[in-house]
């Protein structure tokens, strides 16, 4: 769902701003728990403190998104 919810949000842009996630039915902490994972994983990229993401294989951002 978190990785989804990124295409989505980064479908006309290059990276998905954090705070856009937050609005899922999930709590703060478990987002922050996947992302995390996500990040040890290489499958996401954070910049600028953490706020913006972007799904690392941009062909897999695409079938997220068109799925």
């Amino acid at each position: 769902k978190i990785l989804r919810d990124i295409s989505l949000n980064s479908k006309d842009t290059e990276w998905c701003n954090i705070s856009t996630l937050y609005d899922n039915e999930m709590s703060n902490e478990n987002i922050d728990e996947i992302l995390n994972d996500l990040d040890t994983r290489k499958v996401i990229e954070r910049k600028e403190n953490n706020t913006l993401l972007k799904i690392k294989v941009g062909l897999f951002k695409e079938w997220l998104t068109n799925n």
